[in-house]
């Protein structure tokens, strides 16, 4: 059954648990003592009768729950009130990036509801559900936070009050006329009320304003839904729903926004980009009939004047700015932009660990990776090194380990791959790969115990004299536009390509996962170039009298704003020879 923050008047409240820890307190929030007191004569049991769980440490006053681990409550008669109950509690994830907790009711194996937290610090939790037996206990499990949470102050009470939220549901059926709100049945309910409306601001403009909704006929049905109709083709909707139970209302379910769902998306056609100047230009492309938004993938170009070794990517990983090598920060980001110096860099979310300019890997069963931006190495015959500092680490230790690194030419399988065998302190390591190509990866692989980290991350190229190096500069999300400013250094040698892919949001998922709106992206438009060259003034002018002609000879003209080679030209309706 949902959960939801709901709260109504309460003359028939019953607590029926109320659990502040007080008496756990080895250790503080920020050390949390090492004993497990959750073992079978552990202090948990000792001090609190018939609670049970894994991974339980004190932490000066509260709890702390180890990842992997639960604590559970002893069995408590939750019958009053009808077993409409609301759970409260505080807890800080010990992961500054937050994460979930899981909320079992009853059951070990079936998760209620998971609720998330948003950071590092302590939040009150309030959520509402049904069910509450005579000898029903919850569960609370960490549910992606890699370093556990601390918990403190659970209480559990029972009112008629109490009713939890419903579900909403995404439907999966959407015309530009009509839809079918649906969403899970909420126990006890008598009707529910519908709310169907678009938005302008921050304001809604309603089509439904409580409708009301009678329950399902049949008690055992697990969805209820209303066909909705009337709607306008150019206009965006959403819905919510609420519970009632005679006089008593839930809060509102989850919003839905009511989308069609669509399979594919064309690409834009890129045009010529305009404000060609030193300091930026104005990329355009013209407009996809369906698009909610548009991607700029913008690449640097710079034509090399001598044969040189150059850095195709490079990171120190500066940008990474928490955590230590023995206690980590845990970014749970599949994109890396935010932290990397160049755009691009992705990763396995629930494996990533990273200290204060340091990006790396601890996976906790299997394997987890890291992959570099798209990168051109077709030159020098594909030949390239990928070089960096290295080392596994564990809990103050330095470890002999290995990871694999792994070439990708844009297909699935890779095209080559390298074993870099760890000996204890950062030490600098080379591989080298002979099959670059224009659209190549490098994916750092680590299925070890331990904490793999790495620095001074460089992919690198011969390259010779006129080569042209290219590089990912940005990749920017602009909205639902048709041009985009960048401001970026030209020059002669400099210039920039860039392409765009349109996008917008359709229906993705199963009956089996439940289905939810993600964006559809179109691939990419074609490439535009965008070159650069400093204007120059006109030098010395001669004249000379032919029969027939005025000419004029000049250095360094510049027509149609490119530069002149030798020969005539018309210029200001006279003729023009450039030597």
């Amino acid at each position: 059954m949902p959960f939801s923050t709901a709260m109504a008047a309460e003359g028939d409240t019953v607590v029926v648990l109320n659990q502040d820890f007080s008496a756990f307190t080895e250790g503080s929030e920020t050390a949390p003592g090492t004993t497990d007191i959750s073992t079978y004569t552990g202090k948990l049991r000792t001090e609190l009768t018939g609670w049970s769980g894994s991974r339980v440490y004190e932490a000066g006053g509260c709890l702390k729950i180890g990842d992997g681990g639960y604590l559970q409550t002893a069995n408590t008669d939750m019958t009053s009130n009808g077993g409409n109950l609301r759970i409260s509690f505080r807890a800080k994830s010990l992961d500054d990036t937050g994460g979930g907790i899981q909320l079992l009711l009853n059951s070990s194996y079936t998760v209620t509801t998971t609720v998330y937290l948003d950071n590092g610090e302590w939040t009150d939790i309030v959520v509402m559900t049904s069910g509450g037996t005579a000898t029903g206990y919850l569960r609370i499990k960490p549910y992606l936070i890699a370093s556990g949470m601390l918990i403190d102050d659970l209480k559990i009470e029972t009112s008629q009050s109490f009713i939890g939220a419903p579900e909403a549901t995404q439907p999966t059926v959407v015309s530009d006329e009509a839809f079918t709100a649906t969403w899970k049945v909420v126990k006890g309910a008598t009707s529910y009320l519908l709310d169907v409306y678009t938005k302008n601001g921050d304001a809604k403009d309603y089509l439904l304003q409580d409708e009301a909704v009678d329950p399902p006929a049949s008690s055992y049905a697990t969805t209820q839904s209303k066909q909705v109709t009337g709607l306008q083709a150019d206009k965006k909707y959403f819905f919510t729903v609420r519970a009632k139970r005679d006089q008593y209302v839930s809060e509102y379910s989850n919003e839905i926004q009511v989308v069609k769902a669509i399979s594919n998306i064309d690409a834009p056609e890129a045009t010529d980009a305009s404000d060609v100047t030193s300091t930026g230009f104005t990329a355009h492309w013209n407009e996809v009939a369906i698009a909610e938004g548009y991607v700029v993938t913008l690449n640097r170009r710079e034509v090399l004047d001598h044969d040189s070794t150059v850095n195709i990517l490079y990171d120190d990983f500066s940008g990474f700015t928490e955590g230590t090598l023995s206690s980590p920060s845990y970014p749970y980001a599949s994109a890396l932009d935010d932290y990397t110096s160049e755009p691009g860099w992705t990763g396995h979310s629930a494996s990533l660990a990273a200290a204060n300019g340091y990006l790396g890997l601890s996976p906790y069963s299997g394997s987890g990776y890291i992959c570099t931006p798209a990168l051109d190495l077709s030159k020098s015959e594909g030949k390239y090194k990928v070089k960096m500092k290295a080392a596994s680490y564990y809990y103050g230790t330095f470890k002999e380990d290995s990871v694999m690194v792994y070439f990708y030419n844009g297909g699935s399988q890779p095209a080559d791959s390298a074993k870099i065998y760890l000996n204890g302190d950062f030490t600098e390591y080379t591989v080298e790969c002979s099959k670059g190509a224009a659209e190549s990866y490098v994916y750092i692989e680590y299925a070890g115990t331990n904490k793999f980290y790495m620095d001074e991350f460089a992919v690198m190229q011969d390259l010779k004299a006129g080569d042209v190096c290219t590089s990912r500069v940005a990749t920017v999300d602009v909205g639902n536009v048709t041009e985009y400013k960048f401001d970026v250094p030209l020059s002669d040698k400099v210039g920039y390509t860039y392409t765009v892919s349109a996008y917008a949001p359709t229906v993705k998922g199963s009956s089996y996962t439940g289905y939810y709106v993600a964006n559809i992206y179109s691939s990419n438009s074609n490439e535009i170039i965008v070159n650069y060259s400093e204007p120059t003034g006109i030098g010395d002018i001669t004249r000379e009298n032919t029969a027939d002609n005025v000419w004029y000879t000049l250095q360094g003209m510049r027509l149609n704003g490119q530069p002149t080679t030798k020969g005539v030209y018309i210029y200001n309706g006279k003729k023009v020879m450039v030597k």
